[in-house]
């Protein structure tokens, strides 16, 4: 398994460009957030701190610096931490400040990409929203030309939690009231709701579309709202679909284990029957698309519907 995830992370490419610095604590814990053990954690979060300190190169290869100009507005930044994405084909930049501070992040997609066309809709009709429990990323600039699309992105954390993160009772029952303030922030903004399974039909409500463990970002305090990331999927979905996508995704890979679902699913108000309606469509997606780990994720889907008798009882028991 620790071999897996070590493979997986290679194959994503990092480079650091610009000027040495000494990430702040605050900065790798950031960039490390998905992480969902604590070797992971530190693997990714050393790696970094070496990769900024020693950069590949002064400046940006001639295509990232092309698209990073068109954004506007670079003067701060210092140091650029890279990752490609093969999988995805994404480009992620972390911008990094003097001080060592992550003070922004750019997404590159191609000219075609439809999630960050999305994402960027949804940030806009959003605006400046927030709420006590939850905030997303401000929207900082966008540009494209006839090969590649980008989008910038504040990061406004300032004491980001050290990966990994733990869950106790308090942080999911906080994440399920962040998904309610999301859900409610989404329907009053009109925000660009085209990416769901559906049109807005009475059973389906707004939601993030995929909400995991991985794409929220803890505040070292429970008095600052959570982070939640990567808005691209957002769309119509049935009811308690973020709920069930943040326990079926976090088992997955490796954030809660398989005998703990009640306890995760009843802090964060998602019921038996939202599990196995998420099952059923995830099933039914993995098995018509492609990708990497489709048999993977099929196992994965499989195996939980076969426990799903249980679920009644172990979720009402917490």
């Amino acid at each position: 398994m620790i071999r897996g995830r070590l493979e997986a992370y290679r194959a994503r490419r990092w480079a650091a460009y610009g000027n040495p610095v000494k990430l702040t604590k605050h900065a790798v814990a950031a960039i490390a957030h998905a992480s969902s053990g604590p070797v992971s954690a530190r693997l990714v979060m050393s790696h970094h701190r070496v990769l900024a300190a020693r950069p590949a190169a002064g400046q940006l290869p001639i295509g990232l610096a092309a698209m990073i100009e068109a954004l506007d507005d670079e003067s701060q930044i210092w140091t650029w931490v890279v990752q490609q994405r093969p999988a995805s084909g994404r480009t992620v930049i972390h911008e990094i400040d003097s001080r060592g501070q992550l003070v922004s992040v750019v997404k590159i997609g191609s000219a075609a990409d439809a999630g960050l066309v999305r994402e960027a809709a949804v940030l806009r009709a959003l605006g400046g929203w927030g709420a006590l429990s939850v905030a997303v990323p401000p929207l900082l600039g966008e540009a494209s030309n006839d090969k590649h699309r980008a989008i910038r992105t504040a990061f406004e954390v300032p004491r980001p939690a050290t990966p990994p993160y733990r869950w106790p009772l308090s942080h999911l029952q906080r994440i399920g009231q962040a998904i309610t303030d999301l859900t409610e922030g989404l329907r009053a903004s009109a925000a660009d709701t085209d990416g769901g399974t559906g049109a807005a039909e009475s059973s389906l409500a707004p939601a993030h579309g995929d909400m995991t463990p991985w794409n929220v970002i803890l505040p070292d305090t429970e008095q600052a709202p959570a982070l939640i990331i990567d808005l691209e999927s957002v769309g119509f979905r049935p009811a308690g679909w973020d709920r069930a996508s943040f326990v079926i995704e976090g088992i997955r890979k490796n954030h809660f284990g398989r005998r703990d679902i009640g306890a995760v699913a009843a802090p964060l108000g998602a019921t038996p029957a939202q599990l196995r309606t998420y099952l059923q469509h995830s099933l039914t997606a993995r098995s018509s698309s492609a990708g990497p780990d489709r048999m993977a994720q099929l196992a994965h889907y499989r195996r939980l519907s076969n426990e799903a008798a249980a679920w009644n009882w172990e979720i009402a028991k917490h």
